[in-house]
């Protein structure tokens, strides 16, 4: 296949092989909602700024939610119509890596409500008693996605004779999630076949800005990339259910915001954004 300019062979095979990132286009002034990437949100000091910007205007109130990457863009819907029948709170969302996400809860970031794509990235923050108990407010599976420009890769099984296959990071639910679905299958790829990108969204982008033949992601991230990437379905009996967990930080100073924003998570109204989005709900 033609691979982008973007993209040379590393000296560490397994290494990420592309620079190029999705544009993300954030309109904050409008909807009341502030997407921030984990990294801008560690940059600016785990603290969360002080007791009057977390005010915000005129004593409104601003809560921080930490969103996995696979449900920023949905969470952001659902955050605008909060804020709309919850008049004088607003939300800034931080999206990253869900381990990212919980290492910065456990470092001190004023952080309100935190959201996870998998259970085990909280078991640290839980064991700390940082967090209240998680509950389940959405399900996703795994899918795999291919370039078109290479068509012929049709199943888990072809992807052994790919050239290049982007998977998320190790660390990351999704590349947790990834492992566990090739070895249902029985497919092994060598190191050196493999790319990795940091969260679901960078490794959608490879295979998008044609940096990589295939992917295997969440399905809504698949759903949300449209005619791209092509989409091929993984057998039921290879597959597995991904569970997202929310939990309000105990250290909040908005708790009852907070649980608030948690529960509404769980509305009749959220359930649609959920499954337009392709999400499956508890």
């Amino acid at each position: 296949m033609q691979r982008s300019k973007f993209w040379k062979k590393p000296e560490n095979p397994g290494s990420t092989r592309y620079t190029r990132m999705p544009k993300r286009r954030f309109h904050t002034q409008t909807v009341g909602v502030l997407i921030l990437s984990a990294a801008v949100f560690a940059a600016c000091g785990v603290g969360g700024g002080d007791a009057e910007s977390r005010e915000g205007e005129k004593g409104r109130i601003s809560l921080t939610v930490s969103v996995p990457s696979s449900a920023a863009s949905v969470i952001a819907e659902i955050a605008k119509d909060f804020s709309a029948s919850h008049k004088g709170v607003k939300i800034a969302i931080n999206s990253g890596p869900s381990s990212v996400l919980a290492s910065q809860v456990l470092s001190g970031a004023e952080v309100d409500v935190l959201l996870s794509a998998d259970l085990a990235s909280l078991s640290g923050l839980i064991s700390a008693k940082k967090i209240s108990r998680p509950r389940i407010f959405a399900e996703n599976q795994m899918t795999l996605i291919v370039s078109p420009r290479s068509p012929e890769v049709r199943s888990l099984r072809d992807l052994m004779d790919s050239e290049v296959v982007a998977l998320c990071a190790e660390t990351v639910p999704c590349g947790v999630y990834a492992k566990r679905v090739l070895k249902n299958a029985g497919v092994y790829l060598k190191e050196s076949q493999i790319t990795r990108g940091t969260d679901a969204v960078s490794t959608l982008g490879a295979v998008r800005f044609g940096d990589a033949d295939a992917a295997i992601v969440y399905k809504t991230d698949a759903r949300a990339a449209g005619k791209s990437v092509l989409t091929r379905k993984i057998a039921d009996r290879f597959n597995l259910v991904a569970r997202y967990p929310s939990a309000v930080v105990l250290s909040s100073k908005y708790l009852n915001e907070s649980k608030a924003f948690q529960k509404y998570l769980e509305s009749t109204a959220s359930k649609r954004v959920f499954l337009r989005a392709g999400f499956s709900t508890p």
